[in-house]
């Protein structure tokens, strides 16, 4: 695994010695940050990347412009890996902050949020509750199967990646 573009560009992540961390692979990284460019939504923005596993998405986000980027992994021993991939991609200095929180917790208890990357593993039933707690501008999800889809949510773009499903949501504007 390795960071697709930007300034960190080329620079390996650590491999993952957990074995229920399925990471991002890099052909899925690259199509969500060009689909997010071709928006214009990354340079400059607040990026979640939520259940964090590696810090792959996040770092990805950090390498190209990204103003902020918080990472949210409910284990703490993985969050340790996100650290340690921030400092061998030299991003660790740049704004960011590592949570160890349920990722729907955090949701609940956040403030209005940019663009918000989730990547939880493939079993992941909560889809509903999490898309009725977040408040974001932009929010990306990976499954292996679509996502219940909210009346609140509005389905954008769908592309199948392999075993991997990526969905993109906004808020469905309201009419006046």
């Amino acid at each position: 695994m390795r960071v697709i573009a930007g300034t960190s560009r080329g620079c390996k992540l650590l491999p993952v010695p957990f074995p229920r961390v399925r990471p991002t692979s890099d052909i899925v990284r690259e199509a969500i940050f060009d689909i997010l460019e071709s928006l214009g939504a990354v340079k400059g923005a607040w990026v979640v990347d939520l259940f964090a596993g590696t810090g792959a998405i996040g770092i990805e986000a950090l390498s190209r412009g990204a103003r902020r980027v918080s990472f949210v992994e409910k284990d703490p021993r993985i969050a340790g890996l996100v650290k340690a991939n921030l400092r061998a991609t030299k991003l660790d200095m740049l704004e960011h902050d590592i949570v160890v929180a349920d990722a729907i917790s955090w949701c609940r208890a956040a403030a209005k949020l940019e663009i918000v990357i989730c990547d939880p593993p493939y079993s992941f039933s909560g889809w509903e509750e999490l898309l009725e707690v977040v408040d974001a501008d932009l929010v990306v999800m990976e499954s292996s199967s679509s996502p219940v889809q909210p009346s609140r949510w509005e389905f954008f773009k769908t592309k199948r990646y392999g075993s991997t499903l990526v969905t993109m949501a906004r808020p469905v504007k309201k009419e006046m």
